[in-house]
């Protein structure tokens, strides 16, 4: 089976349709009998992260006074203007209730998307996630105005990252830094300190708070770490 040819060629034709390099996911039935023919399915395409036009490296101090960390990431770029803060309440979280979850979030987006206040979205689990144990079950809509998403991986939900799969076009399309943070892991998320902004809203399951200037998010597409600054740094 032509698999390296083919996958030259279709890498070629991404590349001319995005304007940019690109990463390809697929799949391959191959059977040894003659009854069947070979079969190749595109399973996705999307932009490839890349030095961007500028450098951007998350340093040692960095991690020290940031407010969360991932060592995995998607995005490329700094990114300031981000002072709302949505996420779902760690001691509230329950999976039996994620469709809440998501009315909850589709509520305070439609709010926040009208003022034109791009926020920071932090949730467990596979965002966007068809199995509702699983992560939070948003539609696109629901989260369109986020300007930065945390998918976090915990103990009480056994999913794999989605790293940003469910939403990758327009993830990648406005270039919107995806952190997944593991827990146990290298990956740092400071409740206290997020916490201890202002809080303008809060459900049963979530809690929308805002620091008193813009965070800041470095996002280095080279070694995929993303780590989001408060204000002072």
């Amino acid at each position: 089976f032509p698999l390296a040819d083919l996958l030259v060629d279709l890498l070629d034709i991404g590349r001319k349709g995005l304007g940019c390099h690109v990463e390809l996911e697929f799949a391959l039935i191959l059977d040894e009998g003659p009854a069947r023919t070979p079969e190749f399915h595109i399973l996705q395409m999307r932009p490839m992260a890349t030095g961007g036009p500028f450098e951007v490296e998350v340093s040692a101090g960095d991690i020290q006074k940031c407010l969360c960390y991932a060592s995995q990431s998607m995005g490329h770029g700094k990114r300031e203007g981000i002072a709302d803060i949505v996420f779902i309440k760690p001691e509230s979280f329950n999976a039996a209730r994620t469709r809440e979850m998501a009315a909850d979030i589709r509520r305070i987006n439609a709010v926040l998307k009208k003022a034109q206040r791009p926020y920071l979205l932090i949730g467990p689990g596979r965002w966007g996630s068809f199995d509702p144990w699983l992560g939070i079950p948003v539609k696109w809509d629901d989260i369109s105005g986020a300007g930065a998403i945390v998918e976090l991986r915990v103990p009480e939900l056994k999913a794999d990252p989605s790293q940003g799969s469910h939403f990758f076009q327009q993830i990648t399309t406005h270039n919107l830094p995806y952190l997944t943070v593991t827990h146990g892991g290298p990956d740092v998320i400071h409740w206290a300190r997020i916490q201890a902004f202002k809080t303008l809203h809060e459900t049963s399951f979530l809690k929308h708070v805002q620091s008193p200037a813009p965070l800041r998010i470095k996002c280095d597409g080279r070694s995929s770490q993303c780590a989001v600054l408060p204000p002072e740094v």
